[in-house]
């Protein structure tokens, strides 16, 4: 019996499944980091397409004061709210534009913010004449007519347009 072959012999003694090898293991483990970056940077590219530029100051304010439409106002409550949002937009403005924190300011408050910060006095002025015009409007319940209305909203476009002329 010793001239018979053992088993053993011819294969060896001890054989591993190639998904127990450690290169397999490590062949795996690498596909799931690659697949997982690639997750990863795909929802990165995603949230990143939905982010939108921030326009600048003026450009925002711009889009904003198109979207006030005078032809829709005909009663006291749209004028009202259209100085209302008027005057918000400015504020807004001021807020991107300068970093000033004029948001929680009445109107009075920011005309007297303005000459503290010697704002220029061509541009105080028109503002301070859109603010008196918006006050009465506002809470005392006065009657606008539309050619006022345009008035002050092109005194407005005009401050922003000549804010963005003197720091270009």
């Amino acid at each position: 019996m010793k001239n018979q072959i053992d088993f053993y012999e011819s294969y060896g003694y001890y054989h591993q499944p190639f998904w127990q090898n450690f290169y397999f293991k490590l062949f795996i483990l690498s596909f799931l980091f690659l697949i997982l970056g690639l997750f990863v940077f795909f929802i990165f590219k995603h949230f990143n397409k939905k982010k939108k530029k921030e326009l600048p100051a003026w450009d925002w304010a711009f889009l904003e004061l198109d979207k006030l439409n005078l032809k829709k106002c005909k009663t006291k409550n749209d004028f009202k709210k259209f100085y209302f949002d008027l005057t918000k937009i400015i504020k807004i403005y001021f807020y991107k534009r300068y970093a000033w924190q004029v948001l929680d300011k009445t109107d009075e408050e920011l005309i007297l913010f303005l000459r503290k910060v010697e704002f220029d006095s061509n541009l105080l002025q028109d503002l301070q004449t859109v603010f008196n015009d918006a006050l009465f409007i506002k809470f005392a319940g006065q009657d606008v007519l539309k050619p006022q209305a345009e008035k002050d909203l092109k005194l407005i476009k005009n401050n922003v347009n000549l804010t963005i002329k003197k720091t270009l």
